[in-house]
């Protein structure tokens, strides 16, 4: 099973690295990293660019929608190519190390109440205000 990692960043350039860099360093399990970038109007989609030159795993998409962490979100679980996709926050405000209990074996989701996680086109938990 493949994870897809979904980031939808607004104006990140300050973080975006740094939460690629924890995903690569917190994840074993087979997975995939959908940047969307949602009308920044900083580097952000420049530093996702360099990054996805020598991580091949990582993907830039552009939220042509109206700006707004919702419609990131759509953009983002449309580019998905993962069984399992889960949201994860480019300011660094949700615990990437939660990512780790993820999966339990193979078919499982632990379900955090407080997240969104969207599998097979199906939206299970939400718990965000849809703001940034």
């Amino acid at each position: 099973m493949i994870i897809s990692i979904v980031i939808p960043a607004h104006n990140e350039e300050g973080n975006i690295k740094t939460i690629l860099n924890r995903v690569m360093e917190t994840i074993s399990h087979p997975y995939e990293v959908v940047v969307v970038d949602d009308h920044s109007e900083d580097a952000t989609a420049k530093i996702v660019r360099e990054f996805t030159e020598e991580n091949s795993f990582v993907k830039l998409v552009h939220n042509h929608r109206a700006k707004g962490f919702s419609n990131a979100l759509i953009t983002g679980f449309e580019s998905a190519s993962g069984e399992v996709a889960v949201p994860v926050m480019a300011d660094l405000c949700r615990v990437i190390g939660l990512l780790k209990s993820l999966l339990v074996g193979e078919r499982e989701l632990l379900v955090n109440p407080v997240s969104e996680f969207f599998v097979r086109q199906k939206i299970i938990s939400t718990g965000t205000s849809g703001q940034y």
